[in-house]
């Protein structure tokens, strides 16, 4: 039975073939009523677009409806519209932290990126990707996932002076503000003597590395991060952390 819900002109579906469980399964014989939401026209279209035949589908490159979602944020503003649709569905921890495959270098697109990554690197015009960011955390996306390059969000946020996202992303319990990336920067190294985004991390009890590596390789925040190595103890430190968090 598919009919309109209460809350705008939202589709839903009417699951009648589970039984009732549960403290109520031995007095009633009537069948549980699950709504699972319905891909909208406009979302539709809009999958069909970044050639995603499902919601929960990977293109050919690996990139899910959230990365693209995350990746469109920056220079379309209806983008926090189509989140706002995405956010209605189940998603699950490895989704909402996958990474972000090959793609051929003419694309130009960040390669073992997750979503946050996506929105830390740059700000948008309309602010949306801080708000799109919170969601994504409330979510339980994991804002200490790194890159191939150890690169952690907060660093793309402070290397591109995105304080909406940075801001959002300090106000998660025991985020470790001084992570290291493969070349031992820290987020404050990042930020290229931003005086407000140092102030803000500084705020935070953010420091500069005190044994950063050269300029020359550094994990820049439109780097294509493509060097998949095995990583070292600032992985066993996320992993850690991630676990400190119940993750």
């Amino acid at each position: 039975e598919i009919r309109l819900s209460l809350v705008g002109s939202e589709m839903c579906i009417r699951d009648r073939d589970e039984p009732i469980i549960g403290q109520d399964a031995a007095s009633s014989q009537l069948p549980v009523q699950k709504w699972v939401p319905v891909v909208s026209p406009t979302l539709e279209a809009w999958l069909q677009k970044h050639d995603l035949p499902r919601v929960h589908a990977l293109d050919a490159y690996g990139w899910s409806a959230l990365h693209h979602v995350a990746m469109d944020s920056y220079a379309d503003r209806s983008a926090e519209a189509i989140w706002g649709e995405l956010q209605k569905f189940p998603w699950s921890e490895e989704q909402l932290n996958a990474l972000t495959g090959e793609a051929p270098d003419e694309l130009h697109l960040p390669v073992a990126w997750t979503a946050l990554h996506l929105l830390a690197n740059r700000k948008d015009p309309w602010s949306q990707r801080g708000r799109i960011v919170s969601g994504l955390l409330s979510m339980r996306a994991d804002p200490m996932r790194l890159t191939a390059r150890l690169a952690t969000p907060l660093h793309m946020a402070a290397g591109t002076s995105n304080l909406d996202v940075l801001q959002t992303l300090l106000l998660q319990p025991g985020l470790d503000v001084n992570a290291l990336n493969r070349d031992r920067n820290t987020a404050y190294d990042m930020s290229w003597n931003n005086a407000k985004v140092r102030a803000v991390l500084e705020k935070a009890g953010g420091k500069p590395s005190p044994n950063p590596l050269p300029k020359s390789g550094r994990d820049e925040p439109h780097s294509r991060a493509r060097h998949m190595g095995a990583g070292d103890s600032r992985r066993q430190r996320a992993s850690e952390w991630r676990k400190s968090q119940g993750r």
